[in-house]
């Protein structure tokens, strides 16, 4: 297996997974650093030798644990809609890439292969993922047209529908996590500077800083979960798709040339030594005044303050994780009549895809997903060289490693790295060489999007 710049994607998006459960904030963590759950046996659940229904093997990704009461609860919902069959959970091995797809080869030379299967994450990420789905997954298009698969279609937003599709075809369910499928950053103002906000504020934290700086109280700060690269590229006005994509083209760009980025990472770190800027896991936990909480996802808004949806979801292609049939599954029209039994029922979804009950919280996800446009990004695969897909992650390792030395710990406490302006300087004087990948992504793209949007 590939393993070069694997880990901390794999760490990362394993990251985003694990707080997919309810009652979490939504916000995608800043730092790859979280172990994986233990490896776990692949066991299939003995079939009931007395009981004549057929049994659809589903088997459950090691991030999305589906817990043995939850099993039940899902089993007993497909009982009450008259679906005839048992469905017995089986979990995957920590595995990812070529090592999952070795897997799968392996249980079905043992004929143990499961009926419904997660997409996984690949190691260059969408691109490798494609192949894979193209080869071991069951087309849902037909399905999704049938009267069996219409409830399944409705229950998901167009736009993810579409972020769901490669090269036409639709192989896997939407994605949702913690609570909503965008990766919309948030700003939660106080409701006595909202006016001068609304006027003022062009998403840059040039604009915002003057904003505080001209009409709050003195003391008020501004608060943040913890900055990184995906609040850095949201200041940017960029996306953290395909490197960084600029949100108002849809254009990626390289963010380790601009003059303008380093300042900002420079005014970020001054307004850390000056209290200005100041990291707290909930906005509650700021002492004295606070202006304007910026967040990685959308959070409950304190009490007199408005929130505001800030550097949009560009809706991407997005198949990593996701579930489908296989391809080969004697049982793939059953499977597929399972995950839209499923899928579209709000409680039972929010439970598969959550690990809690939340059908008001999936609603009016759906809702407003419902109202969401898609961008160019949408339905959008680069097809890149194994150098060019290794130039990218070079490129995401190396914004996640200016931002993570901002500050460093010592004894167990967070503080400022004084010596990171150094760095900083050093970083921007010898910029990495990353090839011609972004060129050839914005030649792809200019192509694909020719009368498409």
């Amino acid at each position: 297996m590939k393993k070069s710049g694997l880990l901390w994607g794999v760490l990362l998006v394993t990251a985003m997974l694990l707080l997919t459960s309810c009652g979490k904030s939504g916000e995608e963590p800043e730092s790859p650093s979280v172990t994986p759950a233990p490896t776990a046996t692949v066991s299939p659940t003995p079939f009931e030798e007395d009981n004549p229904a057929p049994h659809v093997v589903w088997a459950v990704h090691f991030t999305a644990n589906i817990s043995k009461e939850n099993q039940a609860k899902v089993q007993a919902f497909l009982n009450e809609k008259g679906i005839d069959c048992r469905v017995d959970f089986v979990s995957v091995p920590n595995l990812v890439g070529d090592d999952y797809a070795q897997w799968l080869d392996e249980r079905k030379t043992e004929n143990q292969a499961p009926d419904i299967l997660s997409s996984c994450v690949w190691q260059y990420g969408i691109p490798e993922a494609v192949e894979f789905l193209k080869k071991e997954f069951h087309p849902l298009d037909e399905f999704l047209g049938s009267n069996d698969g219409k409830a399944l279609q409705d229950s998901y937003a167009a736009v993810e529908w579409k972020a769901s599709t490669v090269e036409g075809k639709i192989y896997t369910i939407p994605l949702r996590l913690s609570g909503q499928r965008d990766t919309t950053k948030y700003i939660y103002v106080d409701n006595r500077y909202k006016e001068a906000f609304e006027a003022s504020f062009d998403g840059t934290y040039e604009s915002l800083r003057k904003i505080r700086d001209e009409i709050a109280d003195t003391g008020a700060v501004i608060g943040t979960s913890g900055f990184g690269e995906s609040l850095l590229q949201a200041f940017a006005g960029c996306s953290a798709v395909y490197g960084s994509c600029r949100v108002s083209t849809c254009s990626p760009v390289d963010l380790t040339r601009e003059p303008e980025v380093k300042k900002l990472l420079q005014d970020i770190y001054s307004d850390y030594q000056n209290g200005v800027w100041v990291d707290a896991e909930t906005p509650d936990r700021i002492s004295g005044g606070l202006f304007a909480y910026v967040n990685n996802g959308r959070i409950a808004a304190p009490e007199g303050f408005t929130e505001y949806r800030w550097a949009p979801d560009l809706f991407k292609t997005a198949v990593s994780f996701s579930y489908g049939v296989l391809a080969a599954s004697p049982r793939a029209e059953l499977a597929m009549k399972v995950l839209s039994v499923c899928y579209s029922d709000p409680e039972i979804a929010s439970l598969l895809s959550w690990q809690c009950s939340d059908g008001e919280n999936w609603v009016e996800c759906t809702e407003y997903l419902k109202t969401c446009k898609p961008t160019a990004l949408t339905g959008f695969v680069p097809r890149l060289s194994e150098e060019q897909m290794k130039a990218l992650t070079r490129y995401d390792e190396d914004l996640f490693t200016l931002c993570s030395k901002m500050q460093v710990n010592r004894g167990g406490k967070m503080e400022l790295n004084s010596e990171f302006l150094s760095l900083l300087d050093e970083f921007y004087a010898n910029p990495s060489d990353y090839g011609d990948v972004f060129e050839e992504i914005n030649k792809q793209l200019s192509t694909w999007t020719k009368g498409k949007v």
